[in-house]
């Protein structure tokens, strides 16, 4: 028998048994759960247990609010419509659940008018608020800032609108708009993400304009504006697009890529003190594997954690690294384009659109799982992944200013209608087959036939490299495109 291999990135790890770990299809009855638009939020409700929560439209109106105990079973399934506008597109936003509510946001366009406003749940009941002022600006997320206060975020022409609610009063505490006349345009969502300090101000990363350049905004939670600078890479065609993080000591993290030709050939990440100075920054590699999306969070060990998902099959890189940017470890997942959500003790929860089988092939399917705080399923083959952490320096920040006035309030009332539904998980190890290096084909073929190798394991592999050697000085390398 002839042999033939190739260098790969995913290679085959059988973990141990992961304790409080599952990998499930989830079924809606009536419900379609791929192909996300808008993205769903995956949430820890505590206790081990999460929430999902799917906003729809067109032919599927309101949002599906799902909960899942620790042991990955469906204890309740809810569809929530607001009554007086079916058509309104719910959107997920940067912060969705914190002492038994869920926050969820909508937006409706009646011209001259944009209705838009935001639905917080909590348990079997559902209350909002809305705005039609066209000069408010549309709701785009809400974060919560403590057990007790919410803010919602808004922006047209311009302006980042807040408002604060107290959430057992339900009744507005201040609302402010704030505003930098260095900036001419924003897109329609600015707000790439908002997270908090350890001591409650709350940190919002502002796109700049149709740059890739961002301003950090320290806000109290009264609304004042404590501090703001602008992020301003050496390399004009880098941007600050992704998502950023505090952890407990106040530094903030922050992802970005580099886009060249619209295809992206960086991805690094950023650590800043609590004063918006500079730390390091580490590019982050991985070939073969082209960049679709990536999420650091702090962990409760002083370390973070990142999730580098790739497009196609076998996409998931998750790591670990340390406060002074050394990469202590990564593992490979195999979900396709999931949404991710990391819990402070590394805990992963993964809602993937694929149900892979054993032969490679794959279906459209909701697969929802949970890791152990180590990144392991129970029961199911893992990867292990190509990744590198490089150090760079090419960050600037400067000073920028920022005034606040008044602003429009939220201040009509909303109604929703609430309906039991049908929501089932069952178990499903799907993981493909890993790739290998090894193949056995036939000793003799005749001339013009066309040779195949006895697997089906690299059918799912991001990139394929022959080497071919044989008789007559034959010793050569093809890459399988």
């Amino acid at each position: 028998m002839k042999y033939l291999a190739f260098v790969f990135c995913f290679v085959f790890l059988v973990t141990a048994t992961a304790q409080n770990s599952y990998l499930k299809e989830l079924k809606v009855e009536g419900y379609s759960l791929v192909y996300f638009d808008p993205s769903p939020r995956v949430v820890d409700l505590g206790q081990g247990a999460l929430g999902l929560e799917f906003p729809f439209f067109l032919d599927t109106l309101g949002f599906v609010l799902i909960s899942i105990d620790s042991s990955g079973n469906v204890f309740s399934a809810k569809h929530i419509v607001q009554e007086d506008n079916d058509a309104a597109l719910f959107l997920t936003s940067s912060d969705v659940y914190r002492g038994g509510r869920h926050v969820v946001n909508f937006r409706a366009s009646h011209f001259p008018n944009i209705t838009s406003g935001f639905a917080v749940v909590e348990g079997d009941e559902v209350w909002g608020r809305k705005t039609s002022n066209s000069s408010a600006g549309p709701v785009t997320r809400s974060y919560f800032v403590s057990d007790s206060q919410m803010i919602t975020m808004s922006v047209m022409n311009g302006r980042v609108g807040l408002a604060s609610f107290d959430l057992n009063s339900r009744q507005e505490l201040w609302s402010n708009v704030y505003k930098t006349f260095d900036i001419d345009t924003f897109f329609i969502d600015p707000v790439l993400s908002v997270s908090g300090f350890p001591n409650g101000d709350i940190s919002l990363m502002v796109r700049r304009g149709n740059t890739g350049f961002v301003d950090l905004l320290r806000i109290s939670p009264l609304g004042d504006v404590v501090q703001s600078v602008n992020l301003f890479p050496a390399d004009s065609v880098m941007s600050y697009s992704g998502l950023h993080s505090i952890d407990n000591d106040g530094n903030i993290w922050i992802t970005g890529i580099k886009n060249i030709d619209n295809e992206v050939v960086e991805v690094f990440i950023v650590k800043l003190d609590e004063g918006h100075n500079f730390l390091w920054k580490r590019r982050l590699f991985a070939e073969n594997f082209p960049f679709y999306s990536i999420r650091i969070v702090p962990t409760l060990d002083g370390n973070v954690v990142f999730t580098y998902i790739a497009q196609g099959n076998l996409p998931v890189i998750y790591g670990k690294i340390t406060p002074e940017g050394e990469l202590l470890w990564y593992k490979g997942f195999s979900f396709y384009r999931p949404v991710v959500t990391v819990l402070p003790d590394g805990t992963l929860y993964f809602l993937g659109q694929r149900k892979y089988y054993e032969d490679g092939t794959w279906e459209d399917a909701g697969i929802v799982s949970k890791t152990d705080e180590n990144g392991d399923i129970a029961g199911c083959p893992q990867y292990d992944a190509c990744l590198e952490l490089i150090p760079e320096y090419d960050v600037e920040i400067m000073p920028v200013e920022w005034e606040s006035y008044p602003w429009y309030p939220l201040d009509d009332t909303l109604s929703f209608r609430i309906k039991d539904i049908e929501a089932t998980l069952t178990p499903h190890c799907g993981s493909p087959p890993p790739p290998t290096p090894y193949f056995a084909l036939p000793d003799t073929i005749c001339a013009g036939d066309c040779l195949s190798p006895d697997s089906i394991y690299n059918r799912l592999a991001h990139q394929v490299e022959w080497y071919i050697s044989g008789p007559g000085g034959l010793d050569t390398t093809i890459v399988d495109t």
